[in-house]
């Protein structure tokens, strides 16, 4: 969280999400950010092509489009305190999402 929050303020912020979301966010965020560091990327800044490159290679691996989708919902979560732009909104990317429900439904 940036913009001079307090560790408290954000703490509790990111407490509203259950343990168990947090915990299953924590590790799609570290594979998303493993992902960035590979293109030489840092993830807070990836840009959302970055971000839809990634949920295609997730899709191509085999994940579930619901996977996939839980994956886009972590980074989105993640990039939601450190970014003005609102990701999980972006059209291609909820395009994409759309595109592999119906693939693959």
């Amino acid at each position: 969280m940036s913009e001079g929050y307090s560790r408290k303020v954000a703490k509790r912020a990111v407490a509203k999400t259950a343990k168990s979301t947090r915990i299953t966010y924590d590790a799609r965020w570290d594979k998303f950010a493993k992902y960035c560091q590979g293109l030489g990327q840092d993830p807070f800044r990836a840009p959302k092509p970055v971000i839809a490159d990634f949920l295609v290679l997730l899709f191509e691996e085999g994940k579930a489009t619901g996977t996939v989708e839980g994956y886009k919902t972590a980074i989105v979560s993640t990039l939601r305190h450190t970014r003005t732009e609102n990701i999980g909104k972006d059209p291609v990317l909820s395009d994409l999402i759309a595109n592999f429900k119906q693939e693959r439904p």
